[in-house]
């Protein structure tokens, strides 16, 4: 499924969960922002902001801004259904790309779409618990296929990859792996491809007073 956000984008959206977590884990809610420089020399702005109620379920907004005024960020809500022991989460990227799944967790099975801002969608169920899921996806012209992937949280580290498998046999894989250093405010993010091409790259943050 081909979307215009940028990977890039993706991994710098993501790097304000791992900066978010140490706050979300307070009481109801958390709000920072402030500057960025990669190790290319590129600047820019961030910021994130949640919220929580119990009883209510949770709200996280996540952005992060360019040199050019270019703004890529995502809005993730979720939710607890305790009649029927399931997680509820729904991602809004800012290309318009979306992402609604369901977990129960006395069964560990999951359903999930996915659909990309040029309206390609796919749709996916299995497995998850213990940092591993599985299962098989449907795109939306019919192309079936199965789907396993891993993740791994150490202290300020987050470790994922993926496998998926099309119908006709061909199989492709990545990984990325982030760990955040606080004394610095630094990211690192490695990235390996499916043609086995490694990428890694910094992010500094400089929160605002």
């Amino acid at each position: 499924m081909k979307t215009t956000f940028p990977v890039k984008a993706f991994a710098l959206v993501a790097a304000l969960a791992l900066l978010s977590a140490s706050t979300a884990a307070d009481a109801r809610g958390y709000s920072r922002s402030g500057g960025y420089t990669t190790g290319s020399g590129r600047t820019g702005t961030y910021s994130g902001s949640g919220s929580a109620a119990r009883g209510q379920g949770w709200t996280r907004d996540q952005s992060a801004t360019n040199a050019n005024g270019r703004t890529y960020g995502r809005n993730i809500d979720g939710s607890y259904d305790k009649d029927n022991t399931t997680v509820n989460r729904n991602v809004t990227n800012s290309n318009g790309g979306t992402h609604t799944g369901a977990y129960n967790t006395t069964t560990n099975t999951y359903n999930g779409t996915a659909t990309g801002a040029q309206g390609h969608t796919v749709t996916s169920t299995g497995t998850a618990g213990g940092g591993q899921r599985s299962g098989t996806y449907t795109t939306g012209s019919g192309n079936t296929g199965t789907y396993s992937g891993t993740t791994t949280h150490g202290d300020g580290t987050v470790s994922n990859s993926n496998t998926v498998t099309t119908q006709n046999g061909k199989t492709y894989s990545n990984s990325s792996d982030y760990s955040y250093d606080k004394d610095t405010s630094t990211l690192t993010d490695t990235h390996t491809g499916a043609a086995g091409n490694t990428h890694t790259g910094t992010v500094t943050f400089i929160p605002n007073p």
